[in-house]
């Protein structure tokens, strides 16, 4: 689930901290029966919660720091019913998550999800790290393999049983199920015969690549064109708005804002129209608006007029109120700085003098003359 969970951020914005993890998802990841009631789903999540961690602390008088990973997991459904749990990572295990700047390791979800076993996975892990920093053939202490694997000191005691439960059984699950393959034998030998060290062999797995990439050329064609022209149009659409070369994170958004978040590119347009009020737009500020309608469930465009309507709504009479104090009065809401193109604003006559002179007497003063009378309530008065 952690896996899932990484692969889902941006480790460079914690914004992105609020995951969606379709329900289908969740079941396969965790292999539960798809059937599977509430009261069982409630009772995962809850020991999903519950997972208690050990990290680093940078207080010096800190003997040791435990933390959960998730502080909050909720079953909601979408505009068509579908179920998903939103997933949100506890603010003590952030900095474990975000803005690494070394000792992390970078791997794709689909070498770790097809793995069956915790073991299995740090040992893919353990072999992609050496791989990486160009250790291919290499020896490594037994003692420091099963320090990486969290096996205790009283597990697999005998060689025999580490070699049969573990080596082999990581051995062949990477090498069915993962772009690396590894094999091994005993190197240096110590006192009684008992093995100390391992000489490691590791080679990109060349099967499992091809089978790797044999969906994803059939699954990017669609009737628009190959994944990376989708790409290339989004970022041409970027750069007419924000007229500046974009970073690789911001390229990396764009992949999440068409994989992950399945925005299509009227929806993205439609982003960028939303903020383009802003003095200084970014593509932060686009980011964080598909963001929220990630959040929220919103895949398309009618869904998203909806909720910016509702949205900017709420904001306008927000800022009315806030207004009151400083006499100011918006005719739409671009004027207010609120919100992005409006198409229809509100036709006022021109402020005569007589009027800029009336607006300066109390109102109560007005009212013994005649001149004014107190408007009836409105829950929602036009602005």
């Amino acid at each position: 689930m952690l896996g899932f969970y990484l692969c889902k951020i941006n480790p460079r914005d914690i914004s992105t901290r609020y995951v969606r993890v379709d329900l289908e998802d969740y079941l396969k990841i965790l292999d539960l029966d798809d059937d599977t009631n509430i009261s069982y789903l409630k009772a995962s999540t809850k020991k999903l919660l519950q997972i208690v961690i050990d990290g680093p602390d940078p207080d010096k008088n800190c003997v040791y720091a435990q933390t959960t990973l998730f502080q909050r997991c909720r079953l909601k459904t979408d505009e068509h019913g579908k179920y998903y749990f939103d997933l949100n990572a506890a603010d003590d295990a952030l900095p474990l998550m975000f803005d690494f700047q070394k000792k992390y390791i970078k791997a794709k979800g689909m070498n770790i999800f097809a793995l069956s076993s915790p073991k299995q996975i740090l040992m893919y892990l353990f072999m992609r790290n050496q791989y990486d920093i160009g250790r291919k053939n290499f020896e490594v202490s037994l003692d420091e393999l099963r320090k990486w694997l969290g096996i205790k000191p009283e597990e697999y005691q005998r060689f025999q049983n580490f070699n049969d439960w573990v080596l082999k059984s990581c051995e062949k699950a990477l090498k069915e199920n993962s772009d690396l393959c590894f094999t091994y034998e005993k190197s240096r030998m110590g006192a009684h015969g008992k093995c100390e060290t391992l000489k490691i062999h590791i080679s990109e797995n060349k099967a499992v690549l091809k089978q790797f990439e044999k969906p994803q050329i059939a699954d990017v064609t669609t009737e628009k064109g190959s994944a990376a022209a989708e790409i290339d149009k989004i970022t041409v659409l970027c750069n007419k708005y924000i007229n500046k070369k974009l970073t690789g994170i911001e390229k990396e958004w764009i992949r999440t804002w068409l994989d992950e978040y399945g925005m299509s590119e009227a929806l993205i347009k439609r982003a960028f129209d939303d903020n383009l009020f802003r003095t200084h737009l970014a593509m932060k500020n686009i980011h964080d608006t598909l963001t929220k309608w990630n959040k929220h469930g919103i895949r398309t465009l009618d869904a998203a007029e909806k909720f910016c309507k509702e949205e900017h709504n709420a904001n306008i009479r927000k800022a009315a109120r806030k207004s009151s104090k400083n006499g100011t009065v918006w005719k739409t809401g671009a004027e207010a700085g609120l919100f992005g193109i409006q198409k229809t604003e509100v036709e006022t006559k021109p402020v005569t003098e007589e009027q800029k002179e009336e607006d300066g007497i109390p109102k109560d003063i007005l009212a013994m003359f005649g001149d004014y009378e107190e408007p009836e309530p409105d829950n929602e008065p036009d602005i």
